[in-house]
């Protein structure tokens, strides 16, 4: 209310709009998912955990934007994507085995 009748408007955040910050926050959405808030004591407490989060952010965090790389990766051009689709190709084919050996052992539910 204390901005009404000041040429302020609400603005839902879009991906697609260019001067919409939706982009910091999804970031700051994430930011809040990883970290609890409620265990941070001192603003240097805060200031590490930021930091803690945007180094891991950067540096090894995969993106899909990025097609699996890592800001960092992407930057440095050292993103192997062969390897990270293998990698990718073995993760799904044990979740999947596991999840075909669960239903095997619940079969007699059924």
């Amino acid at each position: 209310m204390l901005l009404w009748g000041k040429g302020i408007t609400h603005m839902i955040a879009q991906s697609d709009i260019v001067f919409s910050n939706s982009m910091i926050e999804a970031i700051f959405k994430k930011l809040k998912s990883v970290i609890n808030f409620q265990s941070i004591k001192t603003s240097k407490g805060l200031n590490r955990k930021i930091q803690w989060f945007v180094g891991q952010y950067n540096n090894h965090v995969p993106h899909s934007q990025l097609k699996g790389a890592s800001p960092k990766e992407q930057l440095e051009m050292s993103f192997d994507r062969n390897d990270f689709d293998l990698t990718v190709r073995k993760a799904r084919l044990r979740l999947t085995g596991e999840r075909s050996a669960d239903f095997q052992r619940c079969r007699s539910c059924f």
